[in-house]
């Protein structure tokens, strides 16, 4: 595989729901800002930037979420001590779209990810709301991070 981006996310007192696990919902907010991270940061108000595989996408052109698919392997246990460790991949790069693959491990809950996850993106044109060709610097950035897509397990029929 490809070299994977890696980071670490706290986590949270709210991150726990009524059971006493990780709540579903906040997995997938691991999900997304692991994605964002690795899209890269810029604050419009501070002007602050993290570098990241988007950094030449241009203008007026924004990466938005058009699906995800997450299960759930294992049960994600809170623990403030231990932060989340989230890799993220490409697993598919199209002429306006792109897919991503994310795995979340977290010590507490095991070895294993406890949460797998994909990713569909496509690229929109802010000026006309609709989806536009990937610019070729932010395909060779994407490309570097390819790998082999995980397996999910099959959807249920009828």
């Amino acid at each position: 595989m490809a070299r994977p981006y890696t980071c670490t996310i706290q986590t949270r007192v709210g991150d726990v729901n009524f059971t006493g696990h990780v709540d579903n919902v906040e997995a997938l907010r691991v999900v997304d800002e692991a994605r964002m991270r690795f899209f890269g940061l810029r604050s419009p108000r501070t002007g602050e930037h993290v570098a990241g595989v988007m950094d030449d996408l241009g203008d007026g052109l924004l990466p938005v979420v058009v699906a995800h698919r997450l299960e759930y392997h294992r049960e994600l246990l809170p623990s403030l001590a231990e932060p989340y460790v989230v890799r993220v991949w490409v697993v598919r790069v199209g002429a306006s779209s792109l897919t991503l693959d994310t795995t979340i491990s977290h010590a507490p809950s095991g070895p294993e990810p406890a949460v797998i996850a994909e990713t569909t993106l496509a690229i929109q044109d802010l000026s006309t709301g609709r989806s536009t060709t990937l610019p070729a610097a932010t395909r060779a950035a994407l490309e570097t991070h390819l790998g082999e897509p995980l397996t999910l397990r099959p959807r249920p029929v009828g």
